[in-house]
């Protein structure tokens, strides 16, 4: 019995009994290689057809210059004006009663002067903006987000063309969604209130259009023009930066120059 306990073979087998003995390792190196092998040709495989997508639809998310297409930055400004509104009111709610529950709370507070008192209820009402304005600010972002992302890729898979049929399917899916962590019912409410409010959206859009005479990717070009300006002129700005810290160096380097001639002479 002891003899057996001091076989490792036995009792590797015994807690592994899967395990192949000393003699067959070269089998299962052979195993593992033909494993890592075939996860490496899966892997550059996926690789391959993401890029493939990527160059065939790259043209959707960037233009010749490299800058984000008309349609992704009305989804990233959509986005930024959601969590910024959604930030705005969440800490207003959350803000109108932090005065008067700090006077309540300190009513019997002695402070050394009314700046210190000025100074805690300051912090006490940017805790109170930063905890509602951040998590509303999210949900609101998100919500933008997803309406403007689909209602976008609607407008350019029907060739460049808007109507309300955009923002009705939009606003349903983006409903469904929100609510649908809410089990059926809540998916079905979603998708409705999503649908109504993606209706007089479009509604509303649609009427701004015709009574301006605009068509929707005019506005999508005006705003893309002034951020292409903007990132234009910081490419023009750090280019001369640039060329001015040279031009410093070569002349603080020259400068060293001339001096260690003058002081080998």
């Amino acid at each position: 019995m002891l003899r057996l306990l001091r076989n490792r073979r036995w009792i590797c087998a015994t807690i592994f009994p899967f395990t192949s003995s000393a003699g067959d390792d070269s089998n299962d190196k052979f195993k593992i290689a033909n494993v890592w092998n075939s996860f490496i040709s899966f892997t550059n495989h996926n690789l391959s057809k993401v890029e493939n997508f990527w160059n065939k639809y790259e043209k959707y998310f960037y233009d010749e210059k490299g800058y984000p297409t008309k349609e992704v930055q009305s989804v990233g400004s959509a986005t930024f004006i959601g969590f910024m509104t959604g930030f705005a009111l969440g800490g207003m709610y959350k803000l109108k009663d932090v005065p008067q529950k700090h006077r309540d709370e300190n009513q019997v507070t002695l402070y050394e002067n009314k700046f210190v008192m000025q100074r805690d209820l300051q912090r006490k009402v940017e805790l109170a903006t930063f905890k509602g304005g951040f998590p509303f600010g999210i949900r609101v972002g998100l919500f933008c987000f997803f309406f403007s992302s689909i209602s976008t890729f609607l407008y350019v898979y029907r060739n460049y063309t808007f109507d309300i049929l955009n923002p009705m399917i939009s606003g349903a899916v983006t409903g469904f969604l929100f609510k649908m962590n809410m089990g059926i019912k809540g998916s079905i409410s979603g998708t409705v209130i999503g649908t109504i409010l993606g209706t007089i959206y479009g509604c509303v859009t649609q009427f701004i259009l015709f009574v301006t005479g605009v068509e929707i990717g005019d506005t999508y070009k005006a705003a893309a023009n002034l951020m292409n300006k903007r990132r234009d002129l910081i490419k023009e700005n750090v280019k001369k930066m640039s060329n001015e810290e040279k031009s410093q160096i070569q002349i603080m380097h020259e400068k060293n120059y001339k001096m260690r001639e003058m002081v080998d002479k």
